[in-house]
């Protein structure tokens, strides 16, 4: 096992916060956009904008792939769900698709 400075989760949260400020870069930027964000404090105690490099990006997106994206966007919807008591009037068990578009 390879012992990460950034897990995936951590990653992950970078890749949002990237996304809403700095859309449409190419990875290998990603340290541009954090070098005057507190990295510590948004991502992770002992985080610096060095570590969030294309290729800590690149092997998260690897292991989310290897995982399944699906079943890890699915639990994700799962979880945010039960915890903000959304009222769905379908059996838990019936739900074959879950669908978010933004009209």
């Amino acid at each position: 096992m390879v012992k990460r400075t950034v897990s995936v989760g951590q990653t992950v949260k970078a890749m949002i916060l990237n996304g809403i400020g700095f859309a449409n870069r190419a990875l290998y930027l990603s340290p541009i956009f954090f070098k005057d964000k507190p990295t510590e404090r948004l991502i992770g105690a002992g985080i610096q904008p060095e570590h969030i490099n294309d290729d800590i990006l690149g092997r998260a997106l690897d292991t989310i792939f290897d995982y399944d994206p699906s079943k890890l966007f699915l639990q994700c919807a799962i979880k945010d769900i039960n915890i903000l008591k959304f009222v769905t009037t379908y059996p838990k068990n019936k739900i074959a698709t879950l669908s978010i578009c933004n009209t």
